[in-house]
């Protein structure tokens, strides 16, 4: 089991709500995150997940932006428990590897794409310190798997 306290940054176009950070003169517009419930959003998951938890002092924290060219930014910070198999027979000088798949419940790679954005792919904080452990970020791989599900 291995748990990932992350912001999550999910960029989609809805050419439909473009109008509303049109009107702002604004960069962008700031909408509240309970309307994702309300507009088209992607039916995104990560396989193998035992948990996600949204820790919160007084509000869950999260954003909903809305940008003039039609992009739209839900960020979010989230916990997520995942079920991965290691093997610690060879513990301290082995390796453990747990991927984290994204992917469409409902959609195929044709019709809903997933990739970094411009390019660039996850970040590990650089004061990351775990006793006993190395830890690796690789982003190298594209995480968008297809799913026969839906």
């Amino acid at each position: 089991e291995l748990s990932l306290e992350m912001n999550l940054r999910i960029w989609w176009k809805d050419t439909r709500l473009s109008h509303l950070a049109d009107r702002s003169g604004n960069k962008f517009i700031v909408l509240n995150p309970v309307l994702l419930d309300k507009i088209w959003h992607p039916d995104i998951f990560i396989d193998h997940v035992k948990g996600v938890a949204q820790p919160a002092l007084i509000s869950k924290p999260a954003s909903l932006r809305v940008y003039p060219d039609s992009s739209v930014r839900y960020s979010a910070r989230i916990t997520v428990t995942m079920a991965c198999q290691m093997d610690f027979h060879y513990y301290p000088a082995d390796t453990q590897r747990c991927n984290v798949d994204m992917k469409s419940y409902a959609y195929s790679s044709k019709i809903l794409a997933l990739d970094w954005r411009e390019g660039k792919g996850a970040l590990l904080v650089e004061y990351l310190e775990l006793p006993n452990f190395d830890v690796a970020l690789d982003t190298t791989q594209n995480f968008m798997v297809n799913t026969g599900s839906g």
